[in-house]
This record gives C-alpha cells, sequence and structure tokens, in this order.
C-alpha cells in the first residue's frame, strides 16, 4: 500500500504530461509555419517595409493549416465575429499573431463540445476584449471529455498526498504540464518581478511558498519553524493552505489588485474540482487577504488594542487565523532569503497570540494587560535578588503607553538598570545623566539596546547618527519620554557578523553611545555609501505619505525608498529640524527597498501647508 501511495503522485503527473504532450501539438506546427514564412520568431521583421504583407501572409496560413480543420464547436468557436476581432487587433508583430493562433488552437483542441458553448457564449458577452478571461469562464463548465473528471480528481490527489508534492509539481512545471492543465498559471510561467525583495520568478516563487507550507507538516523540519510546526500538527487538511499557496499570487502583472483577481481565479478552481463551501471559503479567504497579515505586523502598533481588534474582526475565527499566519510566514520566506528574520518572526507570533486572544471572547483590555505585565516583571526582579521597592523609583515616572509596548522581560530588564543607576547618581548627590545598556536579543538574533537619558529634540536623530556611522542596522525602536523629563528608549539591531563579536560589539556600543550622547554639537552629515548595483538598475520612487491615525491624536509617516547608508539618520534629521516628536518606529528592509512606518505628532503637523514642507523635504531625503 505504502508503494501504491508513494508512486500515486508520479503517475499522476505522467497522465496528465502525456495529455498534455498531445495538446501541444498544434503549438509545433505553428512555429513550423513561422520559420516557412520568415525564419526565427524573433527576426526583426518591424524593420522590414514589406512587414504588414508579411504579418497578413502569416495570418492566412495560419489560419488554413490550424483552424480550417477544425469542425464543430471547436471552429464554431475559432470563427465568431468578436474571436476574429481580437485577433485583427493582434496582427500588430508577427509574434503577437503567433501567440494568438497558439491561444486559440489550443482552446479549440483542448476543449469538448459543451466547453466550446460556453467559450462562445462567454467570448459574445465579453466584448471584443481579451479573450483569457472568458477562456478561463469557459473552462468551468462540464466537458464532454471523459478524462476531464478523471484529472481533476489526479491533481487533487496530488496535492494530498503525504509526500512527493512539491517534486511532482515541480515537474509538472518544467514540463510545462501545470501551466496546460491550470491556464491561469501559464500566464506567470517566467514572469520576472521587477523589484528589489523578490529574487524568484512569479513560478518559482509560488512553488517556493507551497514548498515552505509543506515543512510545516513534515516532522524532520520541525526544528526550523518550532511555532509553525506546533501550530501545523494541529491542522487537518493541508491540502488547503497549498492551494492556497498555488493561487497568492498567480494573478500578478495583469494590473489591479493581483490579491482579489487571484481571489476570483482560486473560486472558480473550487468550483470545477468540487471543493466544499467551507473548504472554498477558507481558500478564497487565504488568497484575497495573504499581504494582511504581513502588513499589520510590521507597520502598526500592536500595542494598541483597537489595532488588535480590528484585525480579529477581519480574520473572524481561529481556523482563518492559523491558516493566515501559516500561509504569510511561508509567503515572506518564499520571497528572498535576505527578507525573512527573527525579529519578523516575533513580530508576526505576537500579532497571532494577540488576535487568538481576542477571537476566544477576551476583549483587549489595557488596564488588566499593564498589571499582567507588571507583575510578570516583579516576579522577573525577584529572581534577580534585588530589593522589593527598587521598581518603584522608575516605574511611578511611566504612563501605560510604556507598560503596553513593552514586555514583562524588557520591562525587567530596564528597571534593574535604570533604578541602580539612579541609585548610585543620589548617593553621590549627581544628576543622572546617560545610561547605555545592550545584550543580545531575546529573539535569537541582533542586539537589543536600551537608553535612558535626558530628553532632547534630536535625540533619535543624534542615536541614529551614531548608528550609522557604527554600521548597525535598525529594525525597530519604541521612544518614550517619562514624566521626569528623560528618555527611554529601546533600540532593535542587526549588524554583519555579529554572533562573532557581540561582547566586543556590546562594549563598543555601551561606550561610545553614551560619549555621542553626552557632547553637544551639530549632527554630524549622513555617511554616504556605495549604492548596489541592484539599487542602481531598480530605483524605488521615493513615496511619503502623512495621515492622521485612527484616533487622530498621532500622526502616521509611511516612508518607502531604495535602502542606502544613511536613509534613516537622513529621515531623522528632518523630523528633528521640524520639532516632531517620535513615538514608534518600525523599520522593514526587503531586500534592497525600505518600508518604514512612523507614529509622531508635533504642532506643525496640525497645518496642510506645513505639512507639504515637511513631505517634500523627507522626500528630498530619500532621494539622496
Amino acid at each position: 500500500m505504502n508503494a501504491n501511495m508513494k508512486s500515486c503522485a508520479w503517475r499522476g503527473t505522467a497522465r496528465l504530461l502525456g495529455v498534455a504532450l498531445i495538446m501541444m501539438g498544434p503549438i509545433f506546427v505553428t512555429a513550423a509555419a513561422s520559420e516557412e514564412l520568415f525564419g526565427q520568431p524573433d527576426s526583426p521583421a518591424n524593420s522590414a517595409p514589406w512587414f504588414g504583407n508579411t504579418v497578413d501572409k502569416y495570418f492566412e496560413i495560419a489560419r488554413e493549416r490550424l483552424w480550417a480543420p477544425a469542425t464543430g464547436a471547436a471552429a464554431t468557436v475559432l470563427n465568431t465575429p468578436t474571436v476574429q476581432s481580437w485577433m485583427a487587433q493582434a496582427r500588430t508583430t508577427v509574434e503577437s499573431v503567433q501567440e494568438a493562433a497558439r491561444d486559440l488552437t489550443a482552446v479549440a483542441q483542448d476543449l469538448g463540445t459543451q466547453a466550446a458553448s460556453a467559450l462562445l457564449g462567454a467570448v459574445e458577452q465579453g466584448g471584443a476584449g481579451e479573450p483569457a478571461t472568458a477562456v478561463t469562464t469557459a473552462l468551468g463548465a462540464d466537458a464532454t471529455d471523459p478524462l476531464e473528471p478523471v484529472n481533476r480528481a489526479m491533481f487533487l490527489r496530488i496535492l494530498q498526498e503525504p509526500q512527493g508534492i512539491t517534486r511532482t509539481l515541480r515537474l509538472m512545471n518544467q514540463t510545462s504540464v501545470l501551466g496546460r492543465y491550470l491556464w491561469v498559471f501559464r500566464r506567470i510561467v517566467g514572469q520576472m518581478q521587477h523589484d528589489l525583495f523578490h529574487v524568484y520568478t512569479v513560478d518559482q516563487h509560488i512553488l517556493m511558498v507551497l514548498r515552505n507550507a509543506r515543512r510545516f507538516f513534515m516532522p524532520e523540519h520541525a526544528h526550523e519553524y518550532p511555532f509553525c510546526s506546533q501550530l501545523a500538527a494541529g491542522w487537518d487538511k493541508p491540502w488547503l493552505l497549498y492551494v492556497a499557496a498555488l493561487f497568492h499570487d498567480i494573478a500578478k502583472g495583469r494590473g489591479g489588485d493581483h490579491s482579489q483577481l487571484g481571489r476570483g481565479e482560486v473560486r472558480l478552481f473550487c468550483r470545477q474540482h468540487g471543493i466544499s463551501n467551507e473548504d472554498a471559503e477558507l481558500i478564497e479567504f487565504l488568497v484575497g487577504e495573504h499581504l494582511t497579515m504581513s502588513h499589520v505586523a510590521q507597520k502598526q502598533d500592536l500595542s494598541d488594542p483597537d489595532v488588535i481588534a480590528q484585525f480579529a474582526h477581519k480574520v473572524g475565527h481561529e481556523r482563518r487565523l492559523t491558516a493566515l499566519y501559516l500561509l504569510t510566514v511561508a509567503d515572506i520566506r518564499g520571497t528572498s532569503p535576505k527578507v525573512w528574520n527573527a525579529w519578523k518572526g516575533k513580530l508576526l507570533e505576537d500579532l497571532y497570540r494577540a488576535t487568538l486572544r481576542a477571537l476566544g471572547g477576551r476583549a483587549p483590555d489595557a488596564d488588566a494587560e499593564v498589571e499582567s505585565r507588571k507583575r510578570d516583571a516583579l516576579t522577573e526582579l525577584a529572581r534577580m535578588a534585588l530589593p522589593h521597592e527598587v521598581h518603584k523609583s522608575l516605574w511611578d515616572t511611566l504612563d501605560v503607553s510604556y507598560f503596553m509596548r513593552h514586555e514583562a522581560a524588557d520591562i525587567a530588564w530596564h528597571t534593574r538598570h535604570v533604578s541602580r543607576f539612579m541609585a548610585e547618581a543620589q548617593l553621590k548627590a549627581q544628576t543622572p545623566q546617560t545610561l547605555v545598556r545592550a545584550r543580545m536579543s531575546p529573539w535569537e538574533e541582533g542586539l537589543e539596546v536600551m537608553v535612558y537619558t535626558p530628553d532632547q529634540s534630536d535625540l533619535f536623530a543624534r542615536i541614529c547618527g551614531y548608528f550609522d556611522q557604527a554600521g548597525f542596522s535598525i529594525l525597530d525602536a519604541r521612544i518614550h519620554t517619562a514624566r521626569n523629563g528623560y528618555a527611554l528608549d529601546t533600540f532593535q539591531l542587526i549588524a554583519p557578523n555579529l554572533s562573532e563579536h557581540y561582547r566586543e560589539l556590546i562594549t563598543m556600543i555601551e561606550t561610545g553611545l553614551t560619549r555621542t550622547l553626552q557632547q553637544a554639537g551639530p549632527l554630524p552629515p549622513p555617511s554616504r555609501g556605495r549604492v548596489s548595483r541592484r539599487v542602481k538598475s531598480f530605483p524605488v520612487t521615493p513615496r511619503v505619505s502623512l495621515q492622521p491615525d485612527e484616533k487622530a491624536q498621532h500622526w502616521l509617516l509611511s516612508v518607502s525608498a531604495s535602502d542606502r547608508t544613511g536613509l534613516l539618520y537622513s529621515i531623522a534629521q528632518v523630523l528633528a529640524r521640524n520639532h516632531i516628536n517620535l513615538k514608534l518606529a518600525k523599520i522593514s528592509t526587503l531586500g534592497e527597498r525600505v518600508e518604514d512606518t512612523f507614529l509622531i505628532d508635533g504642532p506643525d503637523l496640525q497645518q496642510n501647508r506645513r505639512q507639504i514642507e515637511i513631505e517634500t523635504e523627507l522626500v528630498s531625503a530619500l532621494q539622496g
């Protein structure tokens, strides 16, 4: 039985491969006709004065050799006025006529009588536009081809096999079987993604995401992402996630929102393959919202109960949440090896856990959450054998927002060092100046740096300037001003070769940043590093968006630009010059592109003219 199960996927591939080779016959005929007329298909025919006559001649030969033998419903489809009109519009280049002939001939070969009739009706209703949508709609009809139900059952069986799924789909893609079976997949095979963080073509990215999702359900890969594997162990239908992965980016390159376009494609797939309404609804949701969780985790304030409540409302229930979390992790990991990091994993996991509590009927309660974190922090301080009341001198100066934005372990770490620092200054009858402490991040990647110092308008810019000169990249910044006028800021950093020299780097930060903050003087200019060849080839147009938050208490500043050395420092300088206070910074680097979000406030933001001036200044800073 095991041998039969193991070979099922390969038998299905072989069967679909045989069907596809039969269907691909007209393509070879088209290519032969092309070469007979004017040599290789990519000949520079546009430069020849006889180009128009040549295309007309090719068009007629294609009709005679490929369409004239067609009979019945297939011939009716190919000769409809709408199809003929569309073909006439396509007669602009040799290549476009070749492609049109391939597409329409393949349709005629593939469809049975009922499906061809459905195509005829769909084309007539669709007008003279591109018939691709009509083809997709028509393929949803029940074909008279007796192999069609067998092929669909075989494809679902491949996705439901316990092993060999990824290898099978990759083989189907390499042999063009997958594109012949799924017409919408055919359109994205080999399609480049012209950005700075996708390193795969669309079809290869899709298969990489499916492979990542598969690994969550394989015990031998449980060590890679334990939490994902833990959630996957309780999931009853892994193949639903595979279908969502297969369709999540399938509509890229068409224009418009590819998530919503893909939602329509996967709805048709589910109807064709007899997937139940409940399962189809889940797959549709995953395809349509596959970017939502990443956006919320990386760009919004997860300490805000309203953010969690809105996301929980969109998700609806735990089953959707778990599936969306698994697909999001698989998607980010399948973009590029450089895009995923432990900090993004922590943000997604924090959002998952907070949303799960909200879906369980536990409404976000800021006061209860603060008290819980305080209790956990006091327990942690007790383990360090610190005096019982050591926390009061610091905690009495902090408000609710600080406790909402920091976890209990971070609060205990801050309290231990700041309380000792303040006690030492009090013994010496001195005013506390600047305290900088650093440690390896609890999330196993990067450094966590705490700064406690008298607040000043350009403090964030000075800190960014130091990290810029020292070669560190900031992943996250949490800015807080205490009631006593001191700033208590926390930064998440990464740097090359960090794991090898972290002790030396920690010492360097604690001494160097302290010295920098204690020195007065103008801000140094940003460093100018080399721009990578990828950025030169694919420059990102700088974009700045300034919008009030939903409570109208702060402003959300979003910037997007090509990554370069000193970029964040340049932004911080603009904010400092315009006396803008920073509350929260979320730094997201996607390959060679940055998408940063800042929560800010300031009196000048209430004036439209000053808003435009600040946005213009930021765009200039992003352009370098």
